[in-house]
């Protein structure tokens, strides 16, 4: 791993997620509580790390009603 990406552990891993808006920040447009989002939260590419138990999102998902059709678009 650490010859992939030189990282600093502890470390939260994982890259791609999907999921609901818990909340949203003072100051935030573009996202409602409750919008169906996706992203990339890779610690290679600046992110926190998918696997965490929040993450900040990307994206609102477009095809809201399949998850299966946003998954390829990340």
């Amino acid at each position: 791993m650490k010859q992939m990406a030189p990282l600093q552990f502890p470390a939260t891993l994982g890259g791609d997620f999907s999921g609901v808006v818990a909340e949203v920040g003072e100051g935030v447009s573009g996202f409602e509580k409750g919008d169906e989002i996706y992203g990339q939260a890779s610690i290679t590419m600046g992110g926190s790390g998918s696997f965490a138990e929040f993450a900040i999102a990307s994206f609102i998902n477009p095809f809201s009603s399949s998850w299966k059709m946003s998954s390829g678009l990340i």
